[in-house]
Protein backbone atom coordinates (compact mmCIF):
# COMPACT_ATOMS: atom_id res chain seq x y z
CA UNK A 1 0.00 0.00 0.00
CA UNK A 2 2.85 2.46 1.07
CA UNK A 3 4.22 1.67 -2.59
CA UNK A 4 1.20 2.07 -4.59
CA UNK A 5 0.42 5.59 -2.67
CA UNK A 6 4.16 6.40 -3.33
CA UNK A 7 4.22 5.55 -6.90
CA UNK A 8 0.80 7.58 -7.35
CA UNK A 9 2.81 10.52 -5.58
CA UNK A 10 5.77 10.13 -8.20
CA UNK A 11 3.40 9.93 -11.54
CA UNK A 12 1.53 13.25 -10.35
CA UNK A 13 4.98 15.05 -9.72
CA UNK A 14 5.69 14.04 -12.93
CA UNK A 15 2.73 14.87 -14.61
CA UNK A 16 2.91 18.57 -12.65
CA UNK A 17 6.30 18.82 -14.33
CA UNK A 18 5.20 17.43 -17.22
CA UNK A 19 2.43 20.28 -17.23
CA UNK A 20 4.82 23.54 -15.57
CA UNK A 21 2.53 23.17 -12.61
CA UNK A 22 5.59 22.73 -10.49
CA UNK A 23 9.35 24.00 -11.59
CA UNK A 24 11.71 20.90 -11.04
CA UNK A 25 13.88 22.20 -8.22
CA UNK A 26 15.91 19.30 -5.91
CA UNK A 27 13.54 19.94 -3.10
CA UNK A 28 10.70 18.59 -5.48
CA UNK A 29 12.54 16.15 -6.91
CA UNK A 30 13.24 14.36 -3.48
CA UNK A 31 9.91 15.18 -2.12
CA UNK A 32 8.78 11.20 -2.87
CA UNK A 33 11.16 10.65 0.08
CA UNK A 34 9.31 12.74 2.31
CA UNK A 35 6.25 11.92 1.03
CA UNK A 36 7.03 7.82 1.64
CA UNK A 37 8.85 8.77 5.39
CA UNK A 38 5.26 10.77 5.88
CA UNK A 39 3.14 8.15 5.06
CA UNK A 40 5.31 5.37 7.32
CA UNK A 41 5.43 7.51 9.99
CA UNK A 42 1.89 9.43 10.08
CA UNK A 43 0.04 6.23 8.75
CA UNK A 44 1.61 3.08 8.30
CA UNK A 45 3.12 2.57 11.61
CA UNK A 46 0.53 3.76 13.54
CA UNK A 47 -1.89 1.16 11.58
CA UNK A 48 -0.01 -1.36 13.25
CA UNK A 49 -0.89 -0.59 16.78
CA UNK A 50 -4.81 1.29 16.01
CA UNK A 51 -5.67 -0.90 13.13
CA UNK A 52 -3.83 -3.93 13.72
CA UNK A 53 -3.81 -7.18 11.67
CA UNK A 54 -3.14 -11.11 11.78
CA UNK A 55 -4.06 -14.21 10.92
CA UNK A 56 -7.35 -15.65 11.07
CA UNK A 57 -8.48 -19.67 11.57
CA UNK A 58 -11.94 -21.74 12.35
CA UNK A 59 -11.22 -24.16 14.74
CA UNK A 60 -13.14 -26.80 16.56
CA UNK A 61 -12.52 -28.91 19.96
CA UNK A 62 -10.74 -32.26 19.46
CA UNK A 63 -10.54 -35.66 21.35
CA UNK A 64 -7.43 -37.55 20.73
CA UNK A 65 -8.92 -41.12 21.61
CA UNK A 66 -7.31 -43.60 23.90
CA UNK A 67 -8.96 -46.75 24.95
CA UNK A 68 -9.33 -47.23 29.03
CA UNK A 69 -8.91 -50.67 28.26
CA UNK A 70 -6.24 -52.75 25.84
CA UNK A 71 -6.88 -55.64 23.54
CA UNK A 72 -7.57 -56.70 19.72
CA UNK A 73 -9.95 -54.65 17.78
CA UNK A 74 -13.22 -56.87 16.84
CA UNK A 75 -15.14 -54.70 15.37
CA UNK A 76 -15.04 -50.64 13.86
CA UNK A 77 -18.73 -48.76 13.03
CA UNK A 78 -17.65 -45.75 11.81
CA UNK A 79 -16.15 -44.57 8.82
CA UNK A 80 -14.20 -41.68 7.64
CA UNK A 81 -15.98 -37.88 8.48
CA UNK A 82 -19.23 -40.61 9.36
CA UNK A 83 -21.58 -38.30 11.79
CA UNK A 84 -22.26 -40.32 15.31
CA UNK A 85 -24.24 -39.01 18.39
CA UNK A 86 -22.90 -39.02 21.69
CA UNK A 87 -22.53 -42.51 23.23
CA UNK A 88 -22.54 -44.14 19.44
CA UNK A 89 -19.86 -46.95 19.44
CA UNK A 90 -17.04 -46.13 17.22
CA UNK A 91 -15.32 -49.45 17.65
CA UNK A 92 -15.13 -52.68 20.08
CA UNK A 93 -12.14 -54.04 21.44
CA UNK A 94 -12.03 -58.34 22.25
CA UNK A 95 -13.74 -58.43 25.52
CA UNK A 96 -13.07 -62.14 26.57
CA UNK A 97 -10.74 -61.55 29.08
CA UNK A 98 -12.88 -58.85 30.57
CA UNK A 99 -15.73 -61.01 30.35
CA UNK A 100 -13.93 -63.87 32.15
CA UNK A 101 -12.39 -61.41 34.97
CA UNK A 102 -16.42 -60.47 35.64
CA UNK A 103 -17.06 -64.12 35.67
CA UNK A 104 -15.16 -65.14 38.24
CA UNK A 105 -15.80 -62.32 40.46
CA UNK A 106 -18.76 -62.98 40.65
CA UNK A 107 -18.59 -66.50 41.66
CA UNK A 108 -15.98 -65.64 44.04
CA UNK A 109 -18.90 -63.20 45.48
CA UNK A 110 -21.54 -65.31 45.43
CA UNK A 111 -19.25 -67.79 47.16
CA UNK A 112 -18.50 -64.77 49.99
CA UNK A 113 -21.97 -63.53 50.16
CA UNK A 114 -23.38 -67.55 50.96
CA UNK A 115 -20.02 -68.19 53.66
CA UNK A 116 -21.19 -64.78 55.55
CA UNK A 117 -24.97 -65.89 55.53
CA UNK A 118 -23.94 -69.09 57.08
CA UNK A 119 -21.05 -67.27 59.66
CA UNK A 120 -23.73 -64.93 60.76
CA UNK A 121 -26.47 -67.86 61.09
CA UNK A 122 -24.08 -69.50 63.37
CA UNK A 123 -22.92 -66.36 64.91
CA UNK A 124 -26.29 -66.10 66.40
CA UNK A 125 -26.94 -69.56 67.29
CA UNK A 126 -23.97 -69.13 69.36
CA UNK A 127 -22.50 -71.78 67.73
CA UNK A 128 -19.54 -69.08 65.42
CA UNK A 129 -17.77 -66.03 66.21
CA UNK A 130 -17.63 -62.37 65.57
CA UNK A 131 -14.89 -62.89 63.58
CA UNK A 132 -15.94 -64.66 60.96
CA UNK A 133 -18.53 -62.36 60.34
CA UNK A 134 -16.35 -59.77 59.82
CA UNK A 135 -13.81 -61.49 57.83
CA UNK A 136 -16.47 -62.58 55.64
CA UNK A 137 -18.00 -59.11 55.38
CA UNK A 138 -14.84 -57.38 54.56
CA UNK A 139 -13.82 -60.43 51.68
CA UNK A 140 -17.61 -59.60 50.35
CA UNK A 141 -16.93 -56.11 50.33
CA UNK A 142 -13.20 -56.24 48.81
CA UNK A 143 -14.78 -58.84 45.97
CA UNK A 144 -17.98 -56.12 45.21
CA UNK A 145 -15.28 -53.44 44.85
CA UNK A 146 -13.01 -55.70 42.63
CA UNK A 147 -16.18 -56.47 40.56
CA UNK A 148 -17.50 -53.05 40.13
CA UNK A 149 -14.09 -52.37 38.15
CA UNK A 150 -13.88 -55.52 36.33
CA UNK A 151 -17.69 -54.71 34.98
CA UNK A 152 -16.34 -50.82 34.17
CA UNK A 153 -13.15 -52.50 32.11
CA UNK A 154 -15.65 -54.84 30.56
CA UNK A 155 -18.21 -51.79 29.31
CA UNK A 156 -14.99 -49.58 28.19
CA UNK A 157 -14.35 -52.55 25.53
CA UNK A 158 -16.86 -50.47 23.39
CA UNK A 159 -15.35 -47.23 22.87
CA UNK A 160 -17.98 -44.71 22.28
CA UNK A 161 -18.49 -41.11 21.04
CA UNK A 162 -17.85 -38.44 24.06
CA UNK A 163 -19.74 -35.75 22.16
CA UNK A 164 -21.85 -35.49 18.47
CA UNK A 165 -19.01 -35.25 16.13
CA UNK A 166 -17.21 -37.46 13.43
CA UNK A 167 -14.01 -38.86 13.06
CA UNK A 168 -11.34 -37.57 11.43
CA UNK A 169 -8.85 -40.24 10.83
CA UNK A 170 -10.16 -44.20 10.63
CA UNK A 171 -6.72 -46.02 10.45
CA UNK A 172 -8.26 -48.28 12.50
CA UNK A 173 -9.10 -52.05 11.40
CA UNK A 174 -10.52 -55.49 12.77
CA UNK A 175 -7.74 -57.51 14.29
CA UNK A 176 -5.77 -54.40 15.34
CA UNK A 177 -4.28 -54.08 18.68
CA UNK A 178 -5.04 -50.97 20.54
CA UNK A 179 -3.21 -49.78 24.01
CA UNK A 180 -4.69 -47.95 26.99
CA UNK A 181 -1.17 -45.88 26.74
CA UNK A 182 -1.85 -41.82 26.25
CA UNK A 183 0.62 -41.65 23.67
CA UNK A 184 -1.10 -44.34 21.27
CA UNK A 185 -3.88 -42.68 20.06
CA UNK A 186 -6.43 -44.98 18.22
CA UNK A 187 -8.39 -41.83 16.51
CA UNK A 188 -8.97 -38.61 15.88
CA UNK A 189 -12.51 -37.55 17.12
CA UNK A 190 -13.83 -33.86 16.16
CA UNK A 191 -17.05 -32.20 17.97
CA UNK A 192 -19.83 -30.93 16.06
CA UNK A 193 -20.58 -27.87 18.07
CA UNK A 194 -20.35 -24.52 16.62
CA UNK A 195 -16.72 -23.30 15.82
CA UNK A 196 -14.83 -20.85 17.30
CA UNK A 197 -13.25 -18.56 15.30
CA UNK A 198 -9.53 -16.95 16.58
CA UNK A 199 -6.94 -14.56 15.37
CA UNK A 200 -3.03 -14.33 16.21
CA UNK A 201 -1.94 -10.85 16.99
CA UNK A 202 1.73 -10.03 17.65
CA UNK A 203 2.16 -8.32 21.70
CA UNK A 204 3.10 -5.09 20.44
CA UNK A 205 0.01 -4.33 18.36
CA UNK A 206 -2.09 -5.73 20.98
CA UNK A 207 -2.30 -3.60 23.69
CA UNK A 208 -4.91 -1.23 22.15
CA UNK A 209 -7.48 -4.27 21.43
CA UNK A 210 -10.40 -4.79 23.39
CA UNK A 211 -13.76 -6.78 23.98
CA UNK A 212 -16.57 -5.17 21.11
CA UNK A 213 -14.08 -3.50 18.98
CA UNK A 214 -15.51 -4.11 15.21
CA UNK A 215 -13.12 -6.56 13.00
CA UNK A 216 -13.43 -7.54 9.05
CA UNK A 217 -11.95 -10.97 7.81
CA UNK A 218 -11.15 -11.77 4.32
CA UNK A 219 -11.41 -15.29 3.79
CA UNK A 220 -8.82 -17.37 1.51
CA UNK A 221 -11.81 -19.54 0.72
CA UNK A 222 -13.90 -16.63 -0.62
CA UNK A 223 -11.19 -14.20 -2.53
CA UNK A 224 -12.16 -10.72 -3.17
CA UNK A 225 -14.90 -10.88 -0.21
CA UNK A 226 -14.87 -8.99 3.59
CA UNK A 227 -16.79 -10.33 5.95
CA UNK A 228 -17.85 -8.19 9.65
CA UNK A 229 -17.01 -9.16 12.84
CA UNK A 230 -16.30 -8.25 16.15
CA UNK A 231 -13.77 -9.09 18.69
CA UNK A 232 -14.53 -11.51 21.75
CA UNK A 233 -11.60 -11.73 24.05
CA UNK A 234 -8.19 -11.77 24.20
CA UNK A 235 -6.76 -14.97 25.72
CA UNK A 236 -4.40 -13.38 28.19
CA UNK A 237 -2.30 -16.65 28.60
CA UNK A 238 0.89 -17.72 26.65
CA UNK A 239 2.71 -20.79 26.49
CA UNK A 240 6.16 -18.89 27.02
CA UNK A 241 4.78 -18.52 30.99
CA UNK A 242 3.99 -21.56 31.58
CA UNK A 243 6.61 -22.69 33.72
CA UNK A 244 7.13 -26.83 33.62
CA UNK A 245 7.36 -28.72 36.92
CA UNK A 246 10.69 -29.03 38.66
CA UNK A 247 12.58 -29.66 41.70
CA UNK A 248 15.22 -27.24 40.88
CA UNK A 249 15.22 -23.49 40.13
CA UNK A 250 13.78 -22.38 36.45
CA UNK A 251 17.31 -22.06 34.32
CA UNK A 252 17.58 -18.78 32.67
CA UNK A 253 16.84 -19.03 28.80
CA UNK A 254 15.58 -16.44 25.69
CA UNK A 255 12.25 -15.86 26.18
CA UNK A 256 10.86 -14.95 22.32
CA UNK A 257 7.56 -12.47 22.18
CA UNK A 258 4.82 -15.00 21.32
CA UNK A 259 1.84 -13.70 20.04
CA UNK A 260 -1.30 -14.07 21.77
CA UNK A 261 -4.54 -15.61 20.36
CA UNK A 262 -7.56 -13.18 20.32
CA UNK A 263 -11.39 -15.36 20.19
CA UNK A 264 -13.58 -13.86 17.66
CA UNK A 265 -17.30 -13.34 17.27
CA UNK A 266 -18.84 -14.06 13.33
CA UNK A 267 -21.18 -11.67 11.93
CA UNK A 268 -24.42 -13.58 10.83
CA UNK A 269 -22.54 -13.74 7.10
CA UNK A 270 -19.86 -15.01 8.35
CA UNK A 271 -21.40 -17.53 10.65
CA UNK A 272 -23.35 -18.78 7.59
CA UNK A 273 -20.66 -20.01 5.18
CA UNK A 274 -20.32 -22.83 7.42
CA UNK A 275 -16.28 -23.06 6.81
CA UNK A 276 -14.65 -26.15 7.26
CA UNK A 277 -12.33 -26.45 10.42
CA UNK A 278 -9.07 -25.06 9.53
CA UNK A 279 -10.14 -22.62 6.99
CA UNK A 280 -7.72 -19.70 7.48
CA UNK A 281 -7.54 -15.82 6.29
CA UNK A 282 -6.39 -12.59 7.20
CA UNK A 283 -8.09 -10.53 9.83
CA UNK A 284 -8.26 -6.32 10.90
CA UNK A 285 -9.37 -5.04 14.11
CA UNK A 286 -10.32 -1.61 14.11
CA UNK A 287 -9.50 0.33 17.47
CA UNK A 288 -10.77 3.25 19.35
CA UNK A 289 -7.83 5.14 18.46
CA UNK A 290 -6.47 6.49 15.18
CA UNK A 291 -9.57 6.64 12.96
CA UNK A 292 -7.59 7.84 9.94
CA UNK A 293 -5.37 4.47 9.86
CA UNK A 294 -8.92 2.16 9.72
CA UNK A 295 -9.03 3.49 6.37
CA UNK A 296 -5.62 2.70 5.41
CA UNK A 297 -6.27 -0.70 6.50
CA UNK A 298 -9.31 -1.44 5.05
CA UNK A 299 -8.11 -0.51 1.84
CA UNK A 300 -5.20 -3.07 2.59
CA UNK A 301 -7.62 -5.95 3.73
CA UNK A 302 -9.77 -5.26 0.51
CA UNK A 303 -6.51 -5.71 -1.71
CA UNK A 304 -5.45 -8.76 0.34
CA UNK A 305 -8.84 -10.03 -0.34
CA UNK A 306 -8.91 -9.56 -4.42
CA UNK A 307 -5.04 -10.97 -3.81
CA UNK A 308 -6.50 -13.99 -2.53
CA UNK A 309 -7.47 -14.82 -6.35
CA UNK A 310 -4.25 -15.74 -7.63
CA UNK A 311 -2.09 -16.27 -4.46
CA UNK A 312 -3.15 -19.96 -2.96
CA UNK A 313 -1.03 -19.37 0.08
Amino acid sequence: MIVFLTVSYILLLLLAFKQKWVKQTLAWKLSPIAWCLFLLIALFIPMQFWAPSGPFIVGQHSVQLVPNVAGEVVEVNVDLNQEVKKDDVLFRIDPTLYQSKVDILMAQLKLAQTRLGEAEMLAERGAGSVYDVEQFTGQVEQLQAQLDGALYNLEETAVRAPADGYVTSVGLRKGARVSNIPLAKSMAFIESADPFFAAEFFQNHLRFIEPGQAAEVALKMYPGRVFDAKVAYVVAVSPTGQLPLSGVAAPPKELPATPFWVVIEAGEELKALGLPIGATGTIAVYTSTGVATHVIRKVVLRLEAIKNYIVPK
